[in-house]
């Protein structure tokens, strides 16, 4: 008897310590980055108790860690708050996915930004294409018979890669309901690296976003802060955004402030994606959709963007037949690369209302419509062919910061324009340069879609008085300066040997701006003439297309008022009036 009891004594002492070495306090503590939305970057934190992922299939509030290799090939149901560290140099396939529904949330982080090193999660890989899997995410939402409503996905960091289904997001919503649309939840996105597409399974019905809503879904809010996201269509089928909605579905927020994103797909042939590169689905039952200027937003304050569409979608607004909502960009580099019969910034191909907002603050922007009958690389794509006008949104441009942004917008079908909409407004005060021609305070829609391709920058203006015979100087380190009509810019390029100079006209306020430059590069000083003299108004922006250099100009410059000292053997010349010394 007492060798039994010892015996039972063991097995129980036994028993414990395998539940210990699964849920414990005792464990070596865990380090992790999580990103600061004040200070905008990561703070290295720890914890102490957590469990340590092996074959669970029902993770429940808490923290869980993944160490080494570990694959888990029954779908994963989050209950409550979950945080998931991904330990450097660790692997987890969740090959069913992971669903987290409405209510219930999922926290993910990396232990470093080094995408050598970092812990890696693949899941959705093996989800299939028919009942009951096929209208799940591969992190988020599932179908109707569960919910479709993805709870709230968080990402601090690791590598993730993420696959959906035909009518699943890769993360996001799932499989919704035509008849009564819900919320595809919350996505966030700080750092990491984040790579999704759509599946391997094709379809061009009835598809959802890449990462945003599934089939049917629609409102949610997307955020992205930073990290390396990729959203890209695999396969060449579907009707949803890469980042945004599903078929028939307006996106909601999405909101991003930085990062490095990309988003790509099967290019010029119906056989692409149709849906929007970030924004909208398709919608193919009417143009007159749901999306509200209001309620479908997309604000763009920082970040590296490249984005694509392929068929009528807009790279940054509406998909097939849908309207752009309000797109708000204020910072950021962004590339929007529109295909067959879209914009790259604005309304979907197909959408005949003067509806939606384009309002444009900031940042570096080079949008390009391809091919087909897109309207304009920004606006509308769809011209009214009873009158002649534009269907689109309203545009307004304004910068707050003339230093470091532009547009440039390059329309390649024909008879398509750069920038046009319903109305195309520069706001009060404020001074666009397009080849040569500045743009000044409220601009009519037929003076700016005027210009086609060009580059608009943001510009100032000065006020310059020439001496009553005509002349005067003038240098700028950092502007280039584009000359009114009657003004010319020379340098002097030589001595004559005679007490004379030569000189050169390198820019004619009169030229066309191309083969006759109206511009004069930063860092060149110059003469200015002008009949009559007066005075004259300059106009000064720092994105230069000028980048011509004078190395034969004796004429030197200074933005702040200089003292010359002589130096033995130089002839040193200043510009006078009549006959003064």
């Amino acid at each position: 008897m007492r060798k039994i009891r010892h015996l039972h004594e063991a097995r129980a002492i036994l028993s414990l310590l395998a539940v210990l070495t699964t849920v414990t306090t005792w464990a070596q503590d865990v380090t992790y980055l999580e990103y600061n939305t004040g200070t905008k970057s990561f703070d290295t934190k720890t914890c102490s108790s957590y469990t340590t992922v092996t074959n669970q299939t029902t993770w429940t509030e808490g923290w869980y860690v993944v160490s080494g290799e570990v694959t888990i090939e029954t779908r994963i149901s989050v209950t409550g708050d979950v945080h998931l560290i991904l330990a450097d140099g660790a692997t987890l396939n969740a090959t069913k996915g992971i669903g987290c529904i409405e209510g219930n949330s999922i926290t993910i982080y990396g232990q470093s930004n080094d995408e050598a090193t970092m812990g890696l999660l693949e899941c959705g890989q093996d989800l299939l294409t028919n009942s009951p899997e096929w209208g799940y995410a591969a992190i988020g939402g599932e179908n109707t018979t569960t919910s479709p409503v993805n709870g709230a996905t968080t990402i601090h960091g690791g590598k993730i890669l993420a696959h959906g289904t035909a009518y699943g997001a890769a993360i996001g919503g799932g499989y919704g309901n035509q008849n009564n649309k819900k919320d595809y939840g919350t996505i966030i996105i700080n750092g990491g690296v984040v790579s999704a597409d759509n599946g391997a399974v094709k379809s061009n019905g009835q598809c959802p976003a890449v990462i945003g809503g599934g089939t049917y879904m629609k409102r949610g809010h997307i955020t992205i802060n930073g990290g390396k996201v990729s959203a890209y269509n695999s396969n060449g089928g579907g009707q949803g955004a890469k980042i945004g909605a599903g078929t028939e579905s307006s996106w909601g927020i999405i909101t991003i402030n930085g990062g490095d994103i990309t988003v790509s797909g099967f290019m010029g042939t119906q056989a692409g994606n149709m849906g929007a590169g970030i924004g909208g689905g398709v919608f193919l039952t009417s143009s007159d959709n749901m999306t509200d200027p209001e309620l479908d937003q997309i604000i763009i304050t920082g970040g590296t963007i490249n984005t694509s569409a392929a068929y009528g979608g807009a790279a940054i607004g509406g998909g097939l037949k849908g309207k752009c909502g309000t797109i708000r960009i204020i910072g950021g580099n962004i590339t929007a690369n529109a295909g067959f019969a879209a914009t790259a910034i604005g309304n979907g191909n197909g959408v005949k209302v003067n509806e939606g907002n384009i309002i444009i603050t900031g940042g570096v922007i080079n949008a390009i419509a391809n091919t087909g009958n897109a309207r304009s690389a920004i606006g509308a794509s769809q011209r009214n062919t009873t009158d002649g006008g534009v269907y689109g949104p309203t545009i307004t441009l304004g910068w707050t910061n003339e230093d470091n942004d532009c547009i440039t917008a390059t329309s390649t079908a024909t008879n398509m324009t750069a920038i046009s909409g319903s109305s195309v407004t520069i706001a009060d005060g404020k001074t666009f340069v397009a080849n040569g021609i500045a743009y000044t305070g409220a601009v009519s829609t037929d003076q700016l879609t005027a210009i086609g391709s060009n580059t608009l920058v943001p510009a100032i203006t000065t006020d310059i008085t020439l001496a009553p015979t005509g002349y005067g100087t003038y240098y700028n380190s950092e502007r280039e300066v584009l000359l009114p009509e009657g003004v010319k810019a020379l340098i002097v390029n030589g001595d004559n040997g005679n007490g004379s100079l030569s000189y050169e006209t390198i820019a004619d306020g009169d030229g066309d701006g191309e083969t006759v430059k109206k511009t004069v590069p930063a860092g060149v000083a110059v003469v200015l003439y002008s009949q009559g003299g007066g005075s004259r108004t300059l106009t000064l922006y720092k994105n230069c297309t000028d980048n011509r250099t004078f190395t034969e100009n004796l004429l030197g410059g200074s933005d702040t008022e200089t003292y010359i000292t002589a130096e033995a053997g130089k002839i040193y010349y200043k510009l006078t009036y009549g006959s003064q010394a």
